[in-house]
């Protein structure tokens, strides 16, 4: 059924298997587990690679924003970026708003991916919004 998702809900899938994980690293002690209902979940790797896969086949498909979302989904659940992702987040820099910035650039950073080429295509002044719309967290 994954083929028949849009890039929009894979992105989406994508973002809420790795918040999901997220969500589990500060509520279990057992690294990579999530606590629901009482019980410890690990988020299958096997899953995620499956939904990262089909993915890539409509990657052309994604905005901005979920180009840089899915950069974090991969970063969080920590399986290695695929190249076509490492090329696109670079490729969208441009458009990219302080929130997707701040997700890419965490993402590369976190990867242990030269940050240099994603932090050169940025536009000067912090994205398309500049360094003002960014709002402390």
């Amino acid at each position: 059924r994954l083929t028949e998702c849009t890039p929009q809900g894979l992105a989406m899938l994508l973002w809420s298997l790795a918040t999901l994980e997220a969500a589990g690293h500060s509520s279990a002690s057992v690294s990579g587990s999530i606590a629901v209902a009482g019980s410890a979940v690990r988020v299958p790797r096997s899953l995620f690679r499956m939904v990262a896969e089909q993915a890539s086949q409509c990657s052309d498909g994604f905005s901005a924003r979920q180009v840089a979302n899915v950069g974090w989904a991969f970063a969080t659940i920590q399986v290695t970026m695929p190249q076509w992702l490492l090329e696109a987040l670079p490729g969208r820099a441009g458009q990219f708003g302080p929130q997707e910035c701040a997700n890419a650039l965490w993402a590369f950073a976190v990867s242990s991916h030269n940050i240099e080429k994603l932090a050169c295509a940025l536009p000067p002044g912090g994205g398309r919004e500049g360094f003002s719309a960014w709002k402390p967290q």
